[in-house]
Order: structure tokens, then sequence, then C-alpha cells
């Protein structure tokens, strides 16, 4: 996730899986914004981001115009300022024709990249 905080812009790559049968892979491309919600004192403020995710496509540069993509992802999480751990709820699609799964109250938690060495 990559934070434009002058704009208060957020954008980055993500996916949902699960195993099940059969298995769910959702790739996902997010894009949003976020936001300060006010609390009462002396809890500090919250981060509200609101992320809307499309399928990744590949598209060559100079194709001209790409096909109507609907979103896959609707992400809404309330985090600490620190931007360390909150909780999220979410709806994905799986295909572009099934129906919307819903999930409320799953933890969010800042996982560092992993560093080569």
């Amino acid at each position: 996730m990559v934070v434009d905080t002058p704009n208060r812009r957020v954008q980055g790559l993500g996916s949902i899986t699960q195993a099940v049968n059969p298995p769910l892979d959702v790739a996902t491309s997010l894009q949003g914004s976020y936001s300060q919600l006010p609390t009462l004192p002396p809890t500090p403020a919250l981060l509200l981001v609101l992320l809307t995710g499309y399928p990744p496509i590949h598209w060559p540069h100079h194709a001209g115009l790409g096909p109507v993509i609907l979103p896959n992802v609707d992400l809404r999480m309330s985090l600490i300022p620190s931007w360390q751990s909150g909780i999220a709820s979410y709806r994905y699609r799986s295909g572009p024709d099934s129906d919307w799964q819903e999930v409320e109250a799953a933890p969010v938690k800042l996982v560092s990249p992993a560093v080569a060495s």
C-alpha cells in the first residue's frame, strides 16, 4: 500500500485467499482515500480508509480504451493513527457474475515486507 499524505489518497495491491473447495483467490488493485474520524478524548482519532478494488488487467499502453471493469472489492478500515492495526469490513466477488460475499470486523495488522539478504 502506498499513502499519498498531501492528497489523502491510498493505493495498493491485495489478495483475498482461503483454503476452501474450490479454493478462493481474489486479486485486486485497490485505490481510494483516507480521513480522520473524530473521537472523544482521551481516545485518539482513528483513520478511516475507504478503498475500491478492481481485478488487475494487463492492457498494452498503446492499445486504446480497454473494457469496462467492474469492482471486485470494497474495503473499509478503521486504523489507529500509526497505521499499525485496526479493524476492517469488506466485501468481494470472486468473479464478474458471482454474488458479493461480506466479511465484518476482520482484524487488520501491519505486515512489514520481507527484507532480502
